[in-house]
């Protein structure tokens, strides 16, 4: 699968300039420019998740420490 994804990337037409991209965050579903990245790893599944920030501070207490 990473050799899948390297073949991918490798496609990219990457730019000097700063690209936004819009992102939903998990909690409240509002549409931000801004995130908080967090990986989600239960056994083998394995996701990035997406918080606001004022969703983040709310969720991020409640992860810490597993």
């Amino acid at each position: 699968m990473q050799r899948a994804i390297l073949n991918i990337v490798k496609k990219w037409k990457i730019s000097w300039k700063p690209e936004y991209r819009t992102f939903r965050c998990a909690r409240c579903q509002k549409n931000i420019r801004k995130a908080w990245h967090v990986w989600l790893k239960y056994g083998r599944f394995k996701t990035e998740v997406h918080f606001c920030g004022k969703c983040f501070k709310k969720t991020a207490p409640q992860t810490r420490g597993g």
